[in-house]
């Protein structure tokens, strides 16, 4: 076996782990009190990209601090929102929303009942699983894997090259180290 077919079975035992890992992420985290929303818009850019699955808790009104992510129900959608919010009306009575990629503030006013959660974040960031929700959307999962396979395909040139050289190098050293060897011996 080839030295590329070795490094192409490596490269697929690590995509189905991480598939599994991911997979047994997202079960544990069903039972664990949190649920999870793909990101459907391009909004929150860069903190959220399209096709990111969001993990978020339910919380009561009064955690929610100016700064935190929610996800809501709009009035006028069927689709969870996650926006940032601005704003606190008195007594966690609204929330006043924002996306970051856009400029102006959210001209509805998020009422508690509308909130299914805020994300969880993690070292300052939100806790997302990475375009796993491009599968909902068969175009961009399509641009998303020939990405991934450039991506993956220009790592492997690169490691085959470094490869050669290492091989390259360690066939100099060799003949090297056998060329002092039968000088000492002679």
């Amino acid at each position: 076996m080839n030295i590329i077919s070795r490094i192409s079975l490596e490269i697929d035992r690590r995509v189905s782990i991480g598939f599994v890992v991911i997979m047994a992420f997202i079960l544990v985290l069903s039972f664990s009190g949190v649920s999870l929303a793909v990101e459907t818009t391009s909004s929150m850019y860069p903190v959220l990209e399209r096709g990111d699955v969001i993990i978020f808790k339910k919380v009561e009104a009064t955690e929610i601090r100016i700064g935190d992510i929610i996800i809501y129900q709009s009035s006028g959608s069927k689709i969870p929102i996650a926006h940032r919010v601005v704003g606190i009306l008195p007594n966690y009575e609204g929330f006043r929303t924002k996306g970051d990629a856009v400029p102006y503030v959210d001209p509805e006013i998020i009422k508690p009942e509308q909130i299914k959660g805020k994300c969880i974040m993690f070292k300052g960031k939100p806790l997302v699983i990475p375009k796993i929700g491009l599968i909902k959307y068969p175009q961009e999962a399509t641009q998303a894997l020939y990405k991934y396979l450039v991506e993956k395909k220009t790592e492997l040139i690169t490691t085959k090259t470094r490869l050669k050289s290492d091989l390259k190098r360690k066939k100099e050293q060799l003949i090297f180290f056998f060329r002092i060897l039968r000088y000492h011996l002679y």
